[in-house]
């Protein structure tokens, strides 16, 4: 007889087949008897072999929404096969893990989940799926976005007044924000949590280190609590210079503007952040959270409405001074006596630009999200879609419409490439000056050298003359009393009877060489 089946220690780090197998081996457990079931993994746990009629159990995997002290089970059949209420899926049957899930997670399954429609559940899971996808493709393609328009509002001293710094604080915390939530979904995509396969352990993920989790929660939070709040002082500071002018003649004060922007969420975040540990706490020492599990879920606390309620009651505020700017602006197109279609089409673009700066589409995470399996499909997959998409692709939203497609920034970018290409038609002016100069004075050298030989000659041939010693081998058009025969070679350069200069090339003189024959 074979020993009775060992479990084997920390399971969860042998989901992988291979893994599992050699593990199993190792241990003995990988053949039991004749008729028995053989060891095998789920892709979540690595199981023993069991005797047929035996249920045996281990502890639960170290994942999100499980209770690690609890036990899953696996029941092996008299047949020497594992239980399985589909008998065609194979050898790994069924694993029995309802009671692995705590209860926040089994509330969740128990709203989302249609046990009596099984494709109905199939599909809700893959929209879950498809809306985590959307998000992992939004928040880093609205990092890029926002890093290229604080580059573009610090560079061009044309763009920073009250307003554009306004902008910069308020791009700041989106990319903060963007930054963090892309480390958490690509750390949940190497772990597995993001996929429908969850086949890597537990320790790869960045979760399982408590300190570094908690610290990426709190920046997670933080940086989203400065967004809202500088969405607010966005909508304060348009609303004053729209609704009653207010600084129309002197700036905000910037100091106060920082305080507020990115003081009150330190404050919010210091008073929610120990609230949480300490009910973490009480939950590892009552046994109901391992030792090393991050806080998981946070969102869903009753405590999470210390940082929430705030964010939701700004975003309410904006809401107001949206209503109250698009009536003010109603009020003066009225005043022009415009067309009520040409007032509607303006007041229903400045709805449309403003309402993603002042954060008025967070209100629909306000809303309780059609979790209930009794929602029809559409009604479930809009509300995901729509919600995961505008908050992911929020920052490249506002990075269109107040820097890529603004006016003010084209006009910089315009003006600062006229003001390159004038500097380089200025270089290229003064190039071609120095080039001219440069040429007129060798000329001018040139002219003057020949001159002196030419004089030189006269002077020698009058001489030999006297003394009737005359050359009679010389040709008698080299000379020519002196004057110059001038041509160009395909050297660019001139010649003369006993003298060959090089002219200026591209503004470069190349040589000069002259010969005096007496």
């Amino acid at each position: 007889m074979m020993p009775p089946p060992v479990t084997p220690p920390q399971p969860w780090q042998y989901a992988d087949p291979k893994t599992c197998t050699v593990f199993l081996e190792k241990i003995g457990q990988a053949v039991g008897e004749l008729g028995w079931c053989p060891g095998l993994t789920d892709e979540v746990l690595c199981w023993p072999t069991a005797a047929p009629g035996d249920t045996i159990s281990q502890l639960c995997p170290r994942m999100q929404g499980v209770d690690p002290t609890k036990y899953a089970k696996k029941t092996c059949n008299m047949d020497g096969r594992w239980w399985s209420s589909a008998p065609d899926q194979g050898l790994p049957g069924y694993t029995d893990y309802n009671d692995c899930f705590t209860e926040e997670t089994q509330e969740l399954m128990e709203v989302f989940f249609d046990s009596n429609n099984s494709a109905m559940t199939e599909e809700r899971m893959n929209v879950v799926f498809n809306s985590r996808a959307i998000e992992m493709t939004g928040f880093p393609l609205s990092l890029i976005c926002v890093i290229i328009s604080l580059v573009i509002f610090r560079y061009f001293r044309s763009l920073r007044c009250a307003r554009t710094t306004i902008h910069v604080h308020l791009f700041l915390a989106i990319a903060i924000m963007t930054l963090c939530k892309t480390i958490e979904y690509a750390d949940q995509y190497i772990s597995g949590y993001a996929t429908q396969n969850i086949r890597h352990s537990d320790t790869l993920s960045l979760r399982n280190t408590r300190a570094a989790c908690e610290i990426l929660v709190i920046l997670i939070e933080y940086s989203r609590t400065a967004m809202f709040m500088w969405m607010f002082l966005e909508g304060l500071y348009m609303h004053n210079v729209v609704a009653w002018k207010v600084f129309s003649s002197s700036k905000p004060n910037y100091w106060i503007y920082c305080a507020t922007g990115w003081g009150f969420p330190a404050i919010l975040v210091s008073a929610w952040a120990p609230v949480i540990e300490f009910v973490w706490k009480q939950e590892r020492g009552n046994g109901t959270a391992s030792a090393d599990k991050c806080w998981y879920n946070h969102a869903n606390s009753h405590f999470y409405k210390i940082i929430d309620v705030p964010r939701l009651t700004f975003i309410g505020i904006n809401l107001f001074f949206l209503v109250h700017i698009i009536f003010v602006l109603l009020t003066k197109l009225r005043n022009s006596h415009q067309s009520d279609t040409v007032q509607i089409r303006k007041a229903v673009k400045a709805t449309i630009v403003l309402a993603p700066l002042l954060g008025v589409t967070h209100l629909l995470w306000a809303i309780p999200p059609p979790l209930d399996s009794k929602w029809p499909l559409p009604v479930f997959a809009g509300w995901m879609y729509v919600s995961h998409f505008l908050r992911s692709f929020e920052g490249i939203f506002v990075c269109l419409v107040y820097c890529f497609l603004n006016g003010e920034v084209q006009a910089a970018f315009k003006t600062a490439f006229e003001r390159r290409a004038l500097q380089q038609e200025t270089n290229r002016s003064a190039q071609a000056r120095r080039v001219s100069s440069l040429s007129s004075s060798h000329l001018t050298r040139y002219m003057s050298t020949n001159s002196s030989s030419a004089n030189k000659r006269g002077a020698t041939n009058r001489i030999l003359k006297l003394l009737n010693c005359w050359p009679t081998n010389r040709q008698p058009n080299n000379h020519n009393n002196g004057s110059l025969r001038i041509h160009r070679n395909h050297n660019s350069s001139l010649q003369t009877d006993g003298t060959t200069l090089q002219l200026p090339i591209n503004g470069t003189i190349l040589e000069e060489k002259e010969e005096i024959e007496m």
